[in-house]
């Protein structure tokens, strides 16, 4: 049988749990981060009022949902056009 001092298995078992830890924070960063890039590439600052909001991607002209501003969504998919 294997003999580990007390010591060396509290080493072992924090850095196994601390490991585990970080890499838990590394991967809810990397999911955060892919997220909030992918909210800001599709929301929309009203002109008026700088309310941040998401638009449908057919209406090339969203409407604020605050103040009702019209707002150019440039990101706006064209239902007419044909391939």
């Amino acid at each position: 049988m294997l003999t580990v001092e007390t010591t060396w298995f509290v080493f072992f078992y924090l850095t196994l749990f601390l490991g585990a830890i970080v890499l838990a924070w590394l991967g809810s960063e990397a999911y955060r981060w892919k997220t909030g890039r992918r909210f800001r590439v599709a929301s929309l600052s009203c002109r008026l009022c700088g309310m941040v909001f998401l638009p449908s991607k057919t209406e090339s002209l969203a409407e604020c949902p605050r103040c009702g501003a019209k707002n150019e969504n440039k990101n706006a998919v064209c239902r007419s056009a044909k391939k």
